[in-house]
């Protein structure tokens, strides 16, 4: 199973949407390992980049939404978290005992989440700022460096829109 980006994946946010692109990327390079047989130092090495991947994309797109005050943030935010712990979970249980078996269920698991997470839920992330101005209440009270860094991501999508 290949993660193919299109343009229906998109949230209409340069960062996000390059993120989006680079997690199908990374996603696609377990069913390469996979097929290869590779090692299960391989394996769990791009396990591991991909959980710090997903941590740092997580944080870019909650900031994205608290500069929008998302109303569904708090349960969004659960999502992202009840991810990440499930897949050390599972990244875990693949370093105690590997298995082949085991390592194409797992990449099966975020195949399947990545694309239904990145068409379901943010897509209406992608739909709820849309012609949106940013507010900056949550990120003065926080000082945040990720709402500033979405706010530029987000400023270069709008003066790029004609």
């Amino acid at each position: 199973m290949i993660l193919k980006w299109s343009n229906e994946f998109s949230i209409g946010n340069n960062l996000i949407d390059s993120q989006h692109k680079k997690l199908f990327m990374l996603v696609n390079s377990l069913t390469r390992l996979n097929e290869k047989n590779s090692t299960a130092a391989d394996m769990t090495r791009t396990l591991d980049f991909i959980l710090k991947y997903a941590v740092r994309h997580f944080k870019d797109e909650e900031a994205l939404q608290a500069m929008y005050d998302y109303p569904d943030y708090n349960a969004h935010k659960k999502t992202h978290d009840d991810f990440t712990q499930t897949a050390i979970m599972l990244r875990d249980e693949h370093n105690k005992s590997f298995s082949y078996e085991k390592f194409k269920n797992l990449k099966n698991i975020l195949h399947d989440w990545v694309k239904q997470h990145v068409m379901v839920d943010d897509k209406k992330i992608g739909e709820f700022i849309k012609g949106r101005v940013p507010t900056f209440s949550k990120w003065l009270s926080t000082n945040s460096k990720d709402v500033f860094r979405s706010f530029l991501y987000t400023t270069k999508t709008i003066s790029s829109v004609p």
